[in-house]
């Protein structure tokens, strides 16, 4: 549902304009949202964020910066396996994501898996996640 609140303004003295006192005519337009966090059922598959953490080697990256594919791509085959001892798969639908130390001298992959076997842990919504980072 949408609240809209049409206005009028009129600029007076207005430079640089044809006429002095420009009328003006707006709308102020909001959305309520109907998305809400508490009537989430902690319904579909269970993700886990495993986090990979590297050194940058300033040597290297002084003579090529490298993009964040190619660095994802020189450390996929260790990610992979470690995925893999533990049980995990790669979630295709969701991308890896990068992110760099304020220094720039660490970068961290984050990561988005499937797991294969039952969890030890109960997973938990996003609700029950929100609430406990607060």
């Amino acid at each position: 549902m949408s609240k809209n609140k049409k206005f009028k303004v009129t600029e007076l003295d207005a430079k640089d304009a044809p006429v002095k006192d420009i009328q003006w005519e707006g709308e102020e337009l909001g959305v309520e949202s109907t998305t809400k966090l508490e009537e989430d059922g902690g319904t579909g598959q269970a993700i886990v964020l495993r986090f990979f953490d590297f050194a940058a080697n300033p040597e290297v990256f002084k003579q090529h910066k490298p993009t964040a594919n190619e660095l994802f791509s020189s450390h996929r085959m260790g990610m992979d396996a470690l995925l893999w001892k533990d049980g995990l798969n790669p979630c295709q639908e969701i991308e890896p994501r990068l992110i760099f130390s304020k220094d720039r001298s660490m970068y961290r992959f984050v990561v988005s898996c499937i797991p294969t076997q039952a969890l030890v842990d109960n997973p938990k919504t996003l609700k029950q996640l929100i609430h406990e980072s607060k």
